[in-house]
């Protein structure tokens, strides 16, 4: 097995690690909207497994994967999506017991992210490379999501309690 490959096969293994994770968030959150955008994501990282199937499927047969968006503008975006989607406004809840979770999950799609881009500097077969950063550019679009709700939640809290750091 190449090593694209065996990439390939241990990014599945994180997007399936992923999607657990966001499903176990979203079951022991509180707040409603945090809970909307994790069962969000673990859909989100159910549909990268998929696609990762379809590569791995047809790269180990030596056939031409399906094309998959490669600019972060041919994305959507992610943020304005989830809310149309949800119709989750921020402030819905207090979810400051739940910042620690969005956190956690930031950090979880920022390793992805990574994960991504290096695999794809030391991938030799150009279409495994346009993957896996195709891959990169979809996590730093989920790092994106998280960052803003925690930001925003962040200072709305802030405005809540009067506290303002500047």
């Amino acid at each position: 097995m190449s090593k694209e490959l065996l990439a390939i096969k241990y990014a599945m293994n994180m997007e399936k690690r992923g999607k657990k994770f966001y499903e176990d968030a979203a079951a022991s959150v509180k707040s409603k909207s945090a809970e909307k955008i994790f069962k969000w994501l673990s859909e989100m990282e159910n549909e990268h497994l998929k696609i990762l199937e379809a590569q791995y499927n047809a790269l180990s047969k030596g056939e031409t994967p399906p094309e998959i968006p490669q600019r972060k503008e041919d994305m959507p975006d992610l943020y304005e999506e989830r809310k149309k989607q949800e119709g989750v406004k921020l402030g819905d809840e207090d979810i400051l017991s739940d910042m620690s979770v969005l956190r956690m999950a930031f950090l979880i799609e920022q390793d992805f992210a990574n994960f991504y881009k290096n695999a794809a500097k030391k991938a030799e077969d150009p279409k495994e490379r346009k993957v896996l950063e195709s891959l990169a550019l979809w996590e730093e679009g989920h790092r994106d999501l998280l960052r803003e709700e925690y930001d925003a939640l962040l200072k709305e809290s802030w405005f809540e309690r009067d506290f303002q750091p500047f």
